[in-house]
This record gives C-alpha cells, structure tokens and sequence, in this order.
C-alpha cells in the first residue's frame, strides 16, 4: 500500500477512535467517587476534630469547676489561687497558662473573712488532625468558671405541728414506736446538722462550722394555738391572768399584715377540746411555756435538744404558726428582737435582726402539718369581758381580789398544779369544758375562716421586694411547705403556701427526714455562679 493511502486508512480510524472514545461512558462514575470521597473524608475529619475538642472542653469545665469550689471554701487554711492551681497541675495543666483571680470580703474590726470569690480563665487551644486540609489547623474556646461562697446571712422560721395527730403512725393509730413526732423530731435535727453544716466524728464529737455563724433559726411549734412564750407575750401588750402558758389571743386584724399581733391583750384560757389517755401530750389547747417559741438561735445542738424535748398540745392553728414564723422574719420585730437581747434571750449578734427584706439576707419558712387547721375553741363559760375589765390581772405573782364571775373562771382554768396538769387528775372533765367555736365581732373563727387567714399570710410572704439597684426579688420570704401524711384539703393549702410548686413537698410516708433534708441542702447549697 502506498503511503498516501496508509495515512488516510490510519487517519480515518484515528477520527473514528476519538469520537468513539469522546463519547464512551465506561469510568466516568470514578472520578465523582473520588470527589465524594474527599469530601466525605473532609466532613469526616471535621466531626472528629470537633467531638475531640469538645471532649477536651468538657474535661477541661469539669477540673476548672471543680478548682474554683475547692478554692472558695471558706474553711481552707491554704491560699486560694495555691488551691486552684494545684487542681489544674494534678491533671498535667501548666497553671501558667490559667487566670485566676480571687477576691475577698472582710470585717472591718477584726479582719474575719465573710466571703471569698474565686474566677479561672483560659484559652484552650488543639491542633487538628483532619480539619487542617480544610485550612484549620487548630480549634480554640474560652473557658472560664467562678464560685462565691459567703458566710450564710440566713433567717429561718420551722414552723412545726405538734397536734395530737402527731402521736399517732401513718395509719393513723396510735404509736409505740415511730411516731410522726419522733420522725419530725429526727428530720429537725437533719434540717440543722445541714444548715449549720455540723461534722460529726466516729466517737460522737460534732464540731458546728463558722460559715453558720450568721444563720438564726425561730422554732414555732403550733397545737392549737402559738405560744410565744413570757417575754414576747408582755412585749405584744399580753394581760396575764394565769401562769401555766403563754398565748395571746390573736384578732382578724392581725392576719392582715405580717408583724407581731398587737391588735388584743387576752390570755388564752388553759383548757382542752379533746381527751386523749396516753403519756405522749401535755395539758392545753395553748402549748405551756417549755413548748414556746425559740427565737434566733444559731446553735445547733440546743436547737435539737429543744425540739426533742417538745411535748404535743391539743389542736392544730397552721394559721397562728406561719403568722408568728413570719412575724419573726419582718424587720418590724426589730424593737422586740432588741428587747429580747437585753433580756438575755438571744445573742448580741442577732440584736439587730430580723434585717431588711431588700438586703442580701435569706428568708426562709418551712411549714409542716399533718392535719386539717381546726376551729379555734373556747370554754363556752369564759368571758374575756369578765375577765379583764379593769385591766392587768396576774394571780401567779401575787395576791388579788376577784368578783365571783372571776374566781369561778380561775378556778375551773387556772387551778392546776406547776406542771399545768390537772390538780385533780381523776376530774379530768374541768380541762374538757362545753366548747363553742371563738368568735370575734360575731365573726367565727372557724376552720374555714382560719384556713383563709393562713392562705393570706402567704400571699403576703410571696410579695416582691425591690432591691436598692432596682431590680425585684421575687419573694420576701421563700416558703417550704410540707403535707406530712395529711388528707387533700391540706395538701391544697400547703400547695397554695409554697412559693412554687416546686416548694411544696406531699410526703406520704414516716421517711421526713428526706425532704427536710432536701429542703437544707436548697437552702446552703453553693453554687456555681458561671
């Protein structure tokens, strides 16, 4: 074949080669495959990169938190910042590369430490891996952490049932043991162990911390009324006419607002609506004076020694009790707090309590019941008119001269022997009178009446305060309310009482002392303020 045709022949099938080949398919999914591939390998990396870092973060949050706790505690001897650093140096972390700063407060006379600030800061950095064939070789945060711990500013009010249900176990029988008293009893002294942050050793030795130093507690026990005991009772204008208790009968008036009754002088008559025939209550609708209201007290242990020695009375005043807890929290008891410092009857350190409602003081009230608030009773034969027309009449501290109306009164209600008990205890039937329900102004202070009075007292503890930047503080005292094995319509008051859901606390079982415990470690808990 001559060269021309060869070149024609060889150029013709080179054209047919490069249409057929221009127009073959075959592969052409590879070079997309490996397209995708990259990219997957790319998103791929990213994902891993991004879970590593966040990974290192956690763990990083995790040991800065736990240095900033460490470093506030109050109790440490140590310097703070040494606290801290040490944290991050256990876990292979240069200190160098952290800020930390630590601020504290202290009193002016003697330098003791009232609160400590601790903050970390730092930027965590970490190289990639497979983000860097994006053009990310390295990811970075900051991470910070801070914790305040302060000497506890803490007013609190217990407000306890000790009603004859009380006595009974949670079928309602009457206990030989594990009663709903000695479960209360337990669950207190638990409450305070926290609050006061009591450490105990294996040979029975408890040590109570300074952190509690500026934390009161106000114990009211309620039966059917409230007994605020000798010195409040002639503080609020009370006329004594018999000596084995200490109740001031409270008016309407007084539940309209949050301070100490004032509104009347009369003593409670000391008698009983119901009969009971066992060891475990003492005589008294009004509790006697060794069940009186312990105001402001800051140590731990005489706290506990005097709920255990509390004995039950009859009745149940819900109503009387959260007025007088939050009576002892409003700053307008400041006068009677004072007085009752001169009186030896509280610390000079609490002299100027119940502090203001817009200061960084907590206010606490835990209320607990296990009944129904029942009407309040009175003998139908007494006669406060009878009883105080010309004013004070006190035959406890010496003698006097009674009509025969007031004789007749003394003698079926105050003859009694110094424990209070029945002279007689064979005619038990003179501390069990006809009873009517009381009334004031021909208005009846029945369960209802009552009820409603409870519910208005906290209202008044939910109201806002405003603090002096402005802003508002959403209760001026924060409630806790427990139904302790109590029927629905108490459940519904104590759940109208809590300042939230939240607070309220249904408890149907004898274990107290969880949610009494719960409800302390609320109070003191230390938290993390970033």
């Amino acid at each position: 074949m001559q060269p021309a045709s060869v070149c024609v022949v060889l150029c013709v099938s080179e054209k047919r080669f490069v249409r057929s080949f221009s127009r073959d398919e075959d592969g052409a999914l590879t070079y997309f495959s490996l397209v995708v591939f990259v990219i997957i390998l790319m998103v791929g990396g990213i994902a891993v990169d991004l879970a590593r870092f966040e990974a290192k973060r956690k763990h990083f949050q995790n040991i800065s938190d736990t240095a900033v706790l460490a470093a506030t505690n109050l109790q440490i001897a140590a310097d703070s910042k040494a606290v801290a650093e040490s944290y991050f140096a256990s876990h292979g972390i240069d200190p160098d590369t952290i800020q930390i700063d630590v601020e504290e407060a202290t009193t002016g006379d003697s330098g003791e430490l009232l609160s400590r600030s601790v903050s970390v800061k730092t930027d965590l950095r970490m190289k990639t891996l497979l983000m860097g064939l994006a053009g990310v070789p390295e990811l970075q945060s900051k991470v910070s952490g801070r914790a305040f711990e302060a000497v506890r500013n803490v007013e609190i009010s217990l407000v306890l049932d000790i009603s004859g249900s009380m006595r009974f176990d949670k079928d309602g029988n009457l206990a030989t043991v594990a009663s709903r008293a000695e479960k209360m009893r337990e669950a207190v002294a638990a409450f305070v162990d926290i609050v006061m942050d009591v450490q105990c050793d294996t040979d029975g030795n408890c040590t109570q911390s300074p952190q509690s130093r500026a934390t009161t507690i106000n114990v009211i026990p309620y039966a059917g009324h409230v007994n605020p005991g000798a010195d409040l009772f002639e503080m609020m204008g009370g006329e004594r006419w018999h000596a084995w208790s200490s109740c001031l009968e409270l008016s309407n008036d007084d539940f309209d607002h949050m301070d100490l009754p004032d509104a009347l002088p009369h003593q409670v008559p000391h008698f009983m609506e119901w009969a009971f025939h066992d060891e475990t209550m003492s005589w008294g609708w009004c509790p006697k004076d060794d069940a009186s209201i312990l105001v402001a007290e800051n140590d731990a242990q005489k706290i506990k020694d005097y709920v255990n020695n509390i004995r039950l009375h009859d009745g149940t005043a819900t109503h009387i009790g959260m007025k007088y807890g939050l009576a002892l929290l409003n700053p307008t008891s400041n006068d009677e707090f004072e007085e009752l410092y001169l009186r030896g009857q509280i610390a000079e350190e609490f002299r100027t309590r119940p502090a203001d409602f817009d200061t960084d003081v907590q206010k606490f009230v835990v209320l607990m019941t296990d009944g129904q608030t029942t009407d309040q009773f009175r003998p139908k034969d007494f006669d406060y008119d009878v009883l105080y027309p010309t004013g004070v009449l006190d035959p406890a501290v010496g003698s006097m001269e009674l009509s025969v109306d007031q004789a007749k009164i003394f003698d079926r209600y105050g003859s009694v022997t110094s424990d209070g008990n029945a002279a007689d205890p064979s005619v038990v039937e003179d501390f069990y009178p006809n009873t009517e329900t009381y009334k004031e102004n021909s208005v009846g202070h029945t369960r209802g009446h009552n009820v409603a009075n409870l519910r208005h007292q906290c209202n008044l503890a939910k109201q806002n305060v405003t603090m002096p930047d402005g802003s508002l503080k959403k209760d001026r005292v924060t409630v806790f309310s427990i139904a302790f094995l109590a029927p629905n319509a108490v459940k519904a008051d104590m759940r109208h009482c809590a300042s939230t859901p939240a607070h309220f606390n249904d408890v149907e079982t004898l274990d107290l002392t969880t949610t009494f415990s719960a409800i302390a470690r609320t109070i003191t808990q230390l938290r993390l303020t970033q």
